[in-house]
């Protein structure tokens, strides 16, 4: 629950961003945070801009970008995930698809995901993968880090299309390349 949040925070932040370049967001680490329930949101009146809420009439959470008068109801951002799948309701360009794994680097690598979005790994050299990915119809947003325990590790992404991400895990000191587990995560147009 708290991940699905995080991403959906990370969302709303991208849309204000995208609303008013001057609002944008940079996180370090791992963050909580807690949204206000409320019965309907077009007679929440007492929100201010950039307010995450939960309306329990809907099932839904909310965020009122900036400059924005909290009502009508028309003016908050569905963030949410559609229950029952993976995809989450994005009012500007339709179905975005949220898919995470994380990789077995060591040996023959294999990945452990939600779903089937990785068809394919090839092991390229020493810390540098090729996901052949799909479900989506456009170059995916996607993020690595570190997985649990171990030498510490840089995880990047390069080469990032509709069928494909590259990786590289890198040791944090030496910037050399090493085999190593990580986790992955990709958000794009389905």
């Amino acid at each position: 629950m708290k991940k699905g949040i995080l991403v959906l925070f990370a969302l709303f932040c991208s849309q204000l961003a995208q609303a008013a370049p001057e609002y944008s967001l940079t996180a370090f680490g791992a963050f909580d945070f807690s949204a206000p329930v409320i019965y309907d949101r077009a007679v929440f009146t007492s929100a201010t801009a950039g307010q995450i809420v939960f309306d329990s009439k809907t099932g839904s959470f909310y965020g009122l970008p900036p400059g924005t008068n909290p009502t009508p109801a028309v003016n908050w951002l569905q963030l949410s995930p559609v229950v029952g799948s993976a995809s989450v309701v994005n009012t500007s360009t339709g179905v975005e698809v949220v898919n995470r794994a994380t990789i077995a680097g060591s040996g023959s690598p294999t990945a452990t995901q939600n779903g089937s979005w990785i068809s394919s790994i090839t092991r390229n050299g020493a810390g540098d993968y090729t996901l052949t990915i799909n479900g989506y119809s456009a170059a995916p947003s996607c993020v690595c880090t570190q997985h649990a325990g171990g030498t510490e590790v840089i995880c990047t992404v390069s080469g990032i299309t509709s069928t494909s991400v590259r990786t590289h895990i890198v040791e944090a000191g030496s910037h050399n390349p090493l085999d190593n587990d990580y986790s992955i995560i990709c958000m794009g147009p389905q």
